[in-house]
């Protein structure tokens, strides 16, 4: 009729700054959750806080009311930082998130009251002091001189373990990995306190005889001593004495050998979601990976679909027109980068597999999803979510287009494959955040980084479910590994 709501006497008018908001995707995403539920949620999960936790529970309720940074370690959930803020891949001192004022995700930050950042040591402290400088200038018509404040002034809780791995430096020294540490970053200082949670919840278990509740106590202080560097048989070359009921040798194929312990009865049961999810073998480097996940990809019945990936050299990235004859198609398939599929994929209905790039976070689809293959499609898969929060989902797999972030060519490959990799085995890097039954560590080579070793045992839940494989002839003897560990790192990270 032409008329507005304000033409009419008495009639209540919505709140301006809803109406605003309501356009804002993002914004009704993260408000889009049954209040109830929750309430019921967080009842039942505070009554069973155990005291460290408690702690750090009203420590960070207090300080989202106060306005206050936090740090915490241990504390589980979060979202992907580089999705989320959109942190550029290749992070610099002088990096900032691309995050504009006036956009959706600009709005999104400026209602959000707390940022919980998981499995921060393994992030570059680069990627924290980006986001800082984003939400100083974006935080600053909420916040009273945010500008000026440690992520202008917004709550952020960290939680991870630095006995973990340390980030990524490509080529990188041991005193560079430790500078791009998130405690070497000028953000340190201004988190205000520290919250340990390092009690054994398992312990408690009252079910739990004493001889086992010893024995759970012994294996958590042993991978302890492996995280903390103080656990030596041999100081100099940095190696540990396995137990014996840990260790497995082996006469004959190595990799048959941690196959068979990891995997009994895989012809009868390799179909099944549980058996395939508690359990997995883990190695340091990519290329043992491919020869474990392609042995046993041949032993599990079927006849498998290959897919073959199509290749191409992003123009953007070369100066000439004679790419094609530079760098044939042939070439191009035959090159192969840590993140990315090969060229050639080969998989089979019932095999578990491992998302490489994020696709869909709302419905599960995150890097380090795993799934159980279902159909084998001419352009894509169809398989069933059996890990995190979406388990039982049936999804669809398509290709995609992906370059490796890191290149020693002249060139950007654009590599467009199904962003999947099998995953009865995993690199020890690829694990990290993972709760599994049953682990195999398979040592060819020994581990080259701060961290790894500890990452491997800690994956396991029970001492009886850890079994260490050692193929490495250059150490001698096949009882001792390595384990790598930056004691200048544990500086500051404890209260």
């Amino acid at each position: 009729m032409g008329k507005s709501l304000k033409d009419i006497d008495g009639m209540p008018l919505p709140n301006p700054s809803l109406i605003r908001d309501s356009g804002n995707r993002l914004v009704n995403e993260e408000l889009d959750y049954d209040r109830d539920q929750l309430k019921i949620l967080h009842e039942k999960s505070f009554a069973a806080l155990n005291p460290c936790q408690k702690s750090a529970y009203k420590a960070i309720i207090h300080s989202v009311k106060n306005e206050q940074g936090i740090a915490a370690l241990l504390l589980p959930n979060g979202r992907t930082a580089h999705s989320r803020f959109h942190i550029p891949l290749n992070v610099t001192t002088e990096s900032t998130c691309e995050i504009r004022q006036g956009t959706l995700l600009a709005g999104l930050l400026m209602k959000t009251s707390l940022i919980i950042w998981d499995e921060a040591p393994m992030a570059n402290k680069f990627c924290f002091e980006a986001l800082d400088k984003t939400l100083r200038d974006i935080l600053r018509t909420r916040f009273e001189n945010s500008s000026n404040k440690p992520f202008g002034g917004l709550t952020i809780v960290c939680g991870g373990d630095f006995r973990q791995i340390l980030p990524v430096v490509p080529k990188g020294t041991r005193a560079d990995i430790v500078d791009a540490s998130l405690n070497s970053s000028y953000l340190w200082p201004f988190f205000k306190k520290i919250y340990e949670l390092n009690q054994n919840m398992r312990l408690y278990n009252r079910s739990l005889t004493g001889f086992e509740a010893g024995k759970i106590a012994s294996f958590d202080k042993w991978m302890l001593q492996i995280g903390d560097g103080s656990l030596y048989d041999d100081i100099d070359r940095q190696l540990i004495k396995l137990p014996s009921d840990i260790a497995i040798n082996s006469s004959q194929d190595p990799m048959k050998s941690i196959i068979k312990v990891i995997y009994p009865s895989l012809l009868q049961k390799y179909n099944d979601p549980t058996y395939l999810t508690e359990r997995a073998i883990l190695t340091p480097k990519n290329e043992m990976i491919y020869e474990l996940n392609e042995m046993i990809m041949n032993i599990i019945p079927g006849e498998g679909r290959t897919y073959f990936s199509s290749d191409s050299i992003c123009k953007a990235s070369v100066k000439t027109n004679d790419e094609d004859l530079l760098y044939p198609a042939e070439f191009l398939h035959g090159l192969k980068f840590n993140g990315i599929p090969n060229h050639e994929m080969r998989l089979k209905e019932g095999a578990p597999v491992m998302l490489l790039r994020n696709l869909n976070q709302t419905e599960g689809l995150c890097n380090g999803t795993r799934l159980i293959i279902r159909h084998l499609g001419k352009w894509s898969i169809r398989g069933d979510i059996i890990s995190g929060t979406n388990i039982g989902e049936n999804v669809t797999i398509p290709r995609i287009i992906m370059s490796p972030n890191e290149s020693r060519w002249p060139f950007k490959l654009n590599r467009r494959q199904l962003p999947l990799a099998p995953c009865f085995a995993m690199t020890i890097n690829k694990s990290q955040g993972q709760s599994l039954k049953h682990v195999g560590l398979y040592l060819p080579k020994q581990v080259f980084t701060h961290g790894q070793l500890y990452v491997a045992v800690s994956r396991v839940t029970t001492r009886e479910g850890l079994i260490i494989l050692n193929a490495d002839d250059e150490v001698g003897d096949p009882n001792l590994i390595k384990n790598i560990v930056y004691k200048e790192v544990f500086q500051n990270t404890h209260s």
